[in-house]
């Protein structure tokens, strides 16, 4: 019963969205040094869950459906387009979509207890 509840689905799938996102970034700031090396990102989480509605109504949001894209930054002179101040800026926005999404989801189970009597 809990499982098919929507709040709880989208939320848990928005916290596996961020983490996705974080190591996707850890990655691109572990590579800022490698020639050539492009950086990437995950899709925005509301043009996965688009996705997702359009090919099965958000029955289930399948974090493995991912899509990873280019970033498409400058170029330094040895080819690589990680930027550190704009990873740090995402990781720093993501963070707070993973906090986002654990509250909601810690939030909507203390009214679930609360609504069957066990607090």
């Amino acid at each position: 019963m809990i499982g098919n509840m929507k709040i709880l689905q989208m939320y848990s799938a928005m916290a596996g969205h961020a983490a996705k996102s974080h190591a996707t970034i850890a990655e691109n700031l572990a590579n800022a040094d490698t020639p050539g090396f492009r950086a990437k990102e995950v899709e925005s989480f509301q043009s996965f869950v688009m996705r997702a509605s359009e090919a099965d109504g958000v029955q289930k949001l399948d974090l493995n459906t991912l899509r990873i894209l280019d970033a498409n930054g400058p170029q330094s002179p040895n080819g690589n387009t990680v930027s550190l101040e704009e990873q740090v800026l995402k990781s720093a926005e993501v963070s707070n979509q993973h906090a986002l999404a654990l509250n909601v989801y810690r939030k909507s189970l203390d009214l679930l207890r609360i609504s069957l009597g066990r607090q």
